[in-house]
């Protein structure tokens, strides 16, 4: 079954269109251009092609991220199947790439970077408020991939992981013997395992 397929924006002001299951044969979007930043005019997605900026939880509530010099890392939750989104909730006061994820326990989970340090905060409260940052390793970009209170990250160059097991309070790290040019992670969600796939060009696989 295809899921809706979700067109982000940036500018001053980002907005989305949400396009129906039928997508591939039939466009129809559900809902057009739908204001979601609130602040500011200097907003952007970058770099949306190597981070992620939306992410949904089982009860269908819809989370973007985005970013600007002026107002930092933000992020802003719809609860009506994007119809419409509230108020953002700044996450960093610093304008560096991020990613946003949500675990199989509802935690909302945000990783970016600041000066080339890879840091991580998390959110109980479905983004009404984020923990203080947690500096987890350094990186000029980072994926990230959840199960439960684990978390996982790897950096661009894909040399390391970092995991967590108590919801990023800390994370300890575990070296791939190599840098690559690209990487980014996953977690099976039948087994648990980790999966790493990284290229320089040629694609590795790790698990």
């Amino acid at each position: 079954m295809l899921k809706p397929f979700i067109r982000a924006l940036a500018g001053a002001c980002l907005a989305c269109a949400f396009v129906s299951a039928r997508a591939a044969l039939n466009p129809v979007p559900l809902h057009l251009d739908v204001p979601v930043s609130d602040i500011g005019s200097d907003n952007s997605l970058a770099d949306a092609n190597t981070s992620r900026k939306l992410a949904v939880a089982a009860d269908g509530t819809i989370y973007a991220l985005f970013r600007s010099p002026t107002n930092g890392i933000r992020v802003v939750r719809s609860t009506n199947r994007g119809q419409s989104f509230g108020a953002s909730v700044q996450v960093a006061a610093v304008n560096g790439e991020a990613e946003i994820g949500i675990a199989s326990d509802g935690d909302l989970h945000v990783t970016w970077i600041d000066a080339g340090n890879i840091q991580h905060a998390v959110s109980h409260d479905g983004a009404a408020s984020f923990s203080a940052p947690v500096s987890v390793g350094t990186g000029i970009a980072a994926h990230m991939a959840l199960d439960g209170d684990r978390v996982y990250i790897v950096p661009r160059t894909g040399n390391t992981v970092y995991r967590s097991d108590d919801d990023g309070v800390t994370f300890a790290q575990t070296s791939t013997g190599s840098s690559y040019a690209f990487a980014d992670i996953f977690v099976d969600p039948l087994t648990r395992d980790v999966l790493l796939v990284v290229d320089n060009p040629s694609v590795y696989f790790f698990v």
